[in-house]
């Protein structure tokens, strides 16, 4: 994930999870399932949830989550933890009291993994898998990013999936961010296929999606600048998990480059850019969801 996908997204939450209440509070009038868990199965909801990439430390806005979850227990929440591209060196006990509390609420909780689209050496990648349930055994899934969507390369995806399984985690995700292969589903549990400024097109989702549970599916947008009920409900026929945030994207990244922020050491770097974008940022347009 690049540097500057990474900052806006935790700003993101940083900045407007206020709102977060209210979006699901309005959602959890039409939802009508709920997280089923066990040991060894993670059943997925006939309706479309919400995905949060929650890249940010454990404090007030993993609270403001939980608070919103808590307050509306019916709305599934999956939330990608990602401290470090990837765990933080191990255990952090800020890390392991937040996602014992987020967990206690009801969300269920990914742990980043970057693939660098099969790049990368596969051994650092089954050490973050490993780090994640070593240092955070309470955490429930993967969230593979970077996925590749080249033919050939599903195995490679199968086998991480597998591995995860086989120790105990019970939910994956892969992130190639497009349209990937038909031949991808199934090496992971849920395929994010758009991750990008604006909305997917109905065509792509009608295209894409015939074939397929919604269950395998979801999609974050950002930069949506405007949207309705009637397009929200479209969307969650054909996804199971969403994230829509309304930024400025442009505009941040054009300020960030002016200023050079991108090329430097973001550990020190980020406050700076988090105030810098804190007026741009307007976090969950509606969820609606049938």
């Amino acid at each position: 994930m690049s540097l500057v996908k990474k900052i806006f997204l935790c700003n993101c939450i940083q900045r407007n999870l206020e709102n977060l209440s209210f979006y699901f509070g309005i959602s959890s009038l039409l939802f009508i399932s709920i997280f089923l868990l066990s040991n060894t199965v993670y059943a997925l909801p006939k309706s479309t949830g919400i995905i949060i990439p929650l890249y940010a430390d454990p404090g007030g806005e993993w609270e403001k989550v939980i608070y919103a979850k808590k307050t509306h227990p019916s709305v599934p929440v999956l939330v990608i933890i990602n401290p470090n591209n990837g765990p933080t060196p191990c255990p952090n006990q800020d890390y392991v009291k937040g996602i014992t509390d987020l967990k206690s609420a009801g969300i269920f909780t990914l742990g980043y993994v970057s693939t660098n689209y099969t790049a990368r050496n596969h051994s650092d990648i089954i050490t973050d898998v490993d780090n994640w349930k070593n240092c955070y055994p309470n955490i429930d899934g993967i969230f593979f990013d970077e996925m590749s969507n080249m033919l050939g390369k599903e195995k490679y995806y199968a086998d991480l999936t597998s591995y995860a399984k086989s120790l105990g985690f019970t939910f994956t995700v892969g992130n190639p961010g497009i349209d990937t292969l038909p031949s991808y589903v199934g090496t992971v549990d849920n395929l994010v296929i758009y991750e990008d400024v604006g909305l997917p097109s109905f065509l792509s989702l009608e295209e894409w999606c015939p074939n397929f549970n919604k269950s395998n599916i979801s999609i974050i947008s950002y930069g949506v600048n405007d949207i309705n009920d009637s397009t929200i409900e479209r969307i969650s026929h054909k996804v199971g998990y969403l994230f829509i945030t309304n930024p400025y994207f442009d505009k941040i990244v054009e300020e960030l480059d002016k200023r050079g922020y991108e090329k430097k050491d973001h550990h020190n770097e980020e406050p700076i850019i988090l105030k810098l974008m804190h007026r741009h940022v307007n976090i969950f347009k509606k969820f609606i969801h049938k």
